[in-house]
């Protein structure tokens, strides 16, 4: 196998598993939102059983309207299928038409993101002097963040840093290779 063909597969096995790390990530997301729906489900129906019960009861412990059960989810972050800026882009404008208040925007761009994401952000937050809990990250933190990850000249500059150690490698490998056969 030549030197090439080598660096194809191993792009491609890279490839391989980041798709399958998504769709892992995003199976879980899934999974989560289902069962936040049980959840919410569950307790607007008990509030409203003691609601009826209990005529005289204004209050009612769990609201069954919320305005968070008004916003729909938006699609998470994938930097193998598109830049940055227009994902960026694409939620301000989700965020605007679905009228999302201001102090709200962090936490509804981060119940949207996918585990991997979510995790990056927590250890950012967590890096910070003093260290923060990732809730309490400001939506110009989270984007100051996310430009400094996944900018389109500095991911294309990571991924070809990423590309130049691969061959390096593979270069490695075979001068090691070819060393151990003029030896024998």
């Amino acid at each position: 196998m030549t030197e090439t063909e080598q660096l194809i597969t191993l792009l491609r096995e890279q490839l391989e598993q980041q798709q399958r790390q998504h769709k892992e990530d995003m199976e879980q997301q899934m999974h989560q939102m289902e069962m936040m729906m049980k959840v919410f489900s569950g307790a607007a129906a008990s509030a409203r059983e003691e609601s009826y019960d209990d005529p005289s009861a204004s209050n009612l412990r769990f609201p069954i309207t919320t305005q968070a059960a008004a916003i729909p989810s938006f699609v998470a972050f994938d930097a193998t299928s598109e830049l940055w800026p227009d994902y960026w882009s694409r939620f301000c404008t989700f965020v605007v038409a679905y009228s999302v208040p201001e102090q709200r925007k962090a936490q509804v761009f981060l119940t949207n993101q996918t585990a991997t994401v979510y995790k990056q952000l927590a250890n950012l937050a967590t890096q910070q002097n003093p260290p923060k809990d990732i809730n309490s990250l400001t939506m110009d933190e989270i984007v100051k963040f996310m430009k400094e990850q996944f900018d389109s000249w500095r991911q294309k500059d990571r991924k070809l840093t990423k590309l130049k150690i691969v061959l390096f490698t593979v270069w490695l490998n075979i001068s090691f290779k070819s060393e151990q056969e003029s030896i024998f």
